[in-house]
């Protein structure tokens, strides 16, 4: 999911197990201003489906993503963040897409 009001990347806690939890100092707040439990903070690579015309469907767009693991029900998208990291995005036969350095991917 994208949040236009999240100022982080956020996943769950159970969420890519295998990989490493690092220490956070980062808080995060729900919409009504409540407090969200961090655990920390883990580093992921992302591979969304390409959605490049001239790529096969089963190709991938891969990117490196910082997130902070919370108490939160499934992964968030800041959308401010993505476009901070010169993420475009394109809505095509009712779809959104994203456009990293010109690959694009479906969300």
């Amino acid at each position: 999911m994208i949040d236009s009001g999240s100022d982080e990347h956020c996943i769950p806690k159970w969420f890519a197990p295998r990989c490493s939890l690092r220490k956070s100092k980062r808080s995060l707040c729900d919409v009504q201003d409540n407090k969200i439990e961090v655990f920390g903070e883990k580093t992921l690579i992302v591979g969304m489906e390409s959605a490049d015309d001239d790529r096969d469907s089963s190709d991938t767009v891969d990117f490196t993503c910082d997130f902070v693991c919370g108490n939160t029900a499934q992964a968030v998208f800041s959308f401010v963040k993505l476009m901070r990291a010169n993420f475009g995005f394109e809505v095509k036969n009712q779809k959104m897409l994203f456009d990293l350095q010109g690959q694009k991917a479906r969300s």
